[in-house]
């Protein structure tokens, strides 16, 4: 054998080694068996370099890595062209460093290049952008990838390194075609870390098909201290990330997923869903705790429980990693949580994949009944279902029920434990219900009876005493209250503070026989709302909050001006705008508008019962119905769910008796306390449809009311009215609340 060999620059031994053959011994030599030659290139690395290599972050010990573009591509043969198309880089075990910008000396670029290297190396990349990222192709480098700054993509690549390492602001970003999930398992040595800070990105960032899938494929083990993007911008929701070896989260690691409405790509046990999400395959064990983040989960339909369960992480191995939402995860009117189940055997104590459900699960035990049920199984809107539990449940299953329950968020656990019935034969599965749907119907409530008046209260008493008739007058009206309401189901607790003022004034003021009055005036106002629903079942808030303004006429027609009998009327008709806001716990801020009209018609008689020593009683029948037609436009939340509004056109009708008793305080002055109690009847609740679910605020549509108060003038020509209030109604509706009015005769 004859070797001719040569020693480069880059302490590598390598040579074309030409060696012959003859045929094998024993057998004659014949015109066909002519000895031939073969031409074979040699690579033999040189021990030389550090094994340790240099320690990255430690910019003096970088200095030894050596560059990219001090390398020179090496020519192959025809055959090695048609496997590899691309020329050979040879490494070793050296440190190589590559930057933006960087080719080797006979001018190939990094992406370009097959690079070879063994165990002992470290490629150092501080190269590439989001927008344009350093491309790694298939290579035969086994040492470790360090990505050190910049972004690194490698689609469809079989890289060969050991270790490829990802740190802080810096993207691994790739894709590749998924594996069958069927086979055995193979054993892998390549491990990906991603350090805290770093990133891991499915999908290729140059994709051209904005709903082309992508899938990546990790051969070997992955450990998490960063995040990690299955969720992918440019194609929307049904990446997956399979990961051939062990998963281990750290904490503080977080997987970004999203949810779409897609039904040609649905992984649910109940196929006829469509739902379309992303996905983690963990072939080998699963360890640690890692956040899950779910992303624009709304737009698809709501998850409902009788039809799937949406499976986000499956583990093939032993399921011991603990994961939970990072945040909310919303979608119409529900709202969902992660736990870990087993379609085949709910009630297996083996429990590995990872679900996203909207139901609240009963815990199985000795649970007490919660004070306040947290939905009704009879109501259609009420969201829940029911599952037949055996009578004879074991042990075992008790404790595999009870860990599934414990699987999901713990601020969602810890709050939902006072809304979970106690097992029975029939447990009914809740459907939790999201705050913001009570914030909607609140700030609609609110809109709707901001300015909402009757005539005592917007010129006190209706008498005028003798010698204030035929007069007309400037009012200014403050009026302030605290209500509490409840959703339908019984999981949300609504509490809000109202505050308006209104001014009017009267433009005309005349009599037909100077007994009557007619009066006609114009009025406006400003008014304010903020609320807060709580649910009693995740524990989650959202803050409502209504400003607005209105202006509009009003009308009145007394019998007798100047005494203390006959009947009124009273009308009046507001044109109301409104600016509303719904904030939830971890959500974006939703604003909108509502508008539209409100009116009232009122009739009422005033009879003198009595007068003793000059003080006349008076009793004040009067009934009124209020239109009111304030309405939101339908909206897109930020996460997609659409919200449409239930409030078009309604009527409330207050019926009432007002007692008064008039005592002169001066020649033409009283002081009046005045009673009254009144019937308030709506004709339907506030409701939204969030995706197709509804939700309706229960309480509040037949109220008692009680006012109490007194009138008195000032002089002359200035009254002063305060007057107290509560109205209390069914399902834990009550209305606290107080009325000023000032008014000024001219």
């Amino acid at each position: 054998m004859i070797t001719i060999c040569k020693l480069n620059g880059n302490s590598d031994v390598r040579g074309w080694v030409v060696s012959s053959a003859m045929r094998k011994r024993g057998r004659k030599p014949s015109a066909r068996g002519k000895s031939f030659v073969l031409l074979t290139w040699l690579f033999l690395p040189c021990a030389v370099q550090s094994a340790a290599g240099p320690h990255v972050g430690n910019d003096s010990r970088l200095s030894q890595a050596v560059p990219f573009s001090e390398f020179r591509s090496e020519k192959q043969s025809w055959p090695e062209r048609v496997i590899w198309q691309r020329p050979k880089v040879f490494f070793g075990s050296q440190t190589v460093i590559v930057r933006d910008g960087m080719n080797t000396r006979d001018d190939h670029p990094f992406e370009d290049v097959h690079i070879v290297g063994d165990h002992l190396g470290k490629l150092i990349i501080r190269g590439g952008s989001i927008s344009k990222p350093l491309v790694m192709h298939d290579n035969d480098f086994k040492g470790e990838i360090i990505l050190d700054a910049g972004t690194l993509q490698v689609d469809d690549s079989r890289i060969a390194a050991k270790l490829i390492r990802v740190k802080n602001d810096t993207w691994l970003v790739g894709s590749g075609l998924a594996l069958p999930l069927d086979g055995p398992r193979r054993q892998h040595d390549q491990h990906v870390l991603i350090e805290r800070g770093g990133s891991l990105q499915v999908g290729s960032l140059e994709a051209k098909k904005k709903d082309q899938i992508k899938s990546f494929v990790i051969k070997g083990n992955l450990t998490v201290h960063g995040d990690v993007w299955i969720h992918n911008l440019e194609s929307g929701a049904g990446s997956t990330l399979y990961v051939e070896g062990d998963y281990h989260g750290e904490k503080g690691s977080v997987v970004h997923m999203a949810i779409d409405e897609r039904s040609r790509l649905v992984e649910v046990v109940a196929p006829s869903h469509s739902m379309a999400h992303d996905k983690l395959v963990i072939m080998g064990n699963s360890s640690g705790e890692s956040k899950v983040r779910i992303i624009n989960l709304g737009r698809g339909a709501d998850i409902d429980y009788a039809r799937g369960l949406i499976k986000l992480i499956t583990v093939r191995g032993n399921s011991e990693a603990e994961f939970t939402l990072a945040g909310r995860a919303v979608a119409g009117s529900y709202e969902y949580r992660l736990v870990r189940r087993d379609d085949r055997d709910p009630a297996s104590s083996s429990l590995k994949d990872w679900y996203l459900v909207s139901d609240a699960s009963p815990t199985s035990g000795n649970k007490q009944q919660s004070e306040e049920p947290a939905g009704d199984s009879s109501s259609p809107e009420g969201g829940t279902s029911t599952e037949p539990v055996s009578e004879g449940q074991s042990e075992s299953e008790q404790n595999a029920a009870a860990n599934a329950g414990r699987s999901s968020d713990s601020k969602l656990n810890t709050a939902q434990g006072k809304a979970l019935s106690m097992r029975a034969p029939l447990v009914p599965r809740i459907k939790i219900i999201r705050p913001e749907a009570g914030s909607y119907n609140s700030n609609a409530l609110a809109a709707n009876t901001m300015f909402r008046m009757n005539l005592n209260d917007r010129l006190s008493s209706y008498y005028q005493g003798e010698g204030h008739g035929h007069h007309g007058s400037v009012w200014v009206r403050y009026n302030g209250s605290r209500n509490h309401l409840n959703e339908a189901s019984g999981q949300l607790r609504i509490r809000g503070n109202k505050n308006m003022a209104m001014l009017g004034i009267d433009m005309l003021a005349s009599s037909t026989n100077l007994l009557d009055q007619i009066t006609i005036g114009v009025m406006g106002g400003y008014g304010h709302y903020g609320g807060r629903t709580t649910s009693r079942v995740s524990g989650y808030s959202s803050h409502g909050k209504v400003d607005g303004h209105s202006v509009g006429i009003y009308g009145t027609y007394q019998q007798n001006a100047d005494t203390q009998s006959g009947i009124y009327l009273d009308t009046w008709v507001l044109w109301n705008r409104f600016n509303n806001k719904v904030k939830g716990d971890d959500l974006p801020l939703e604003k909108y508008t509502s508008k539209g009209v409100t009116a009232s018609a009122e009739l009422g008689y005033n009879a003198k019962i009595a007068e003793r020593n000059n003080v006349k009683y008076v009793l004040q029948p009067h009934a009124q119905i209020i239109y009111q037609n304030v309405r939101s436009a339908n909206l897109q939340e930020a996460n997609g769910t659409r919200v449409d509004f239930l409030n078009r056109g309604r009527t409330q009708t207050v019926v009432g008796l007002r007692a008064a008793a008039h005592i002169p305080s001066g020649l033409t002055s009283t002081i009046t306390p005045h009673l009254e109690l009144n019937w308030l009847r709506s004709s339907k609740n506030y409701g939204v449809r969030m995706n197709g679910v509804g939700a309706e605020m229960d309480g509040g549509r037949n109220a008692g009311q009680l006012k109490l108060g007194v009138e008195g003038d000032i002089n002359q020509r200035v009254s002063l009215d305060v007057a107290l209030f509560r109205n209390q109604g069914n399902s834990g509706y009550y209305e606290t609340g107080g009325n000023l009015a000032l008014k000024y005769r001219f």
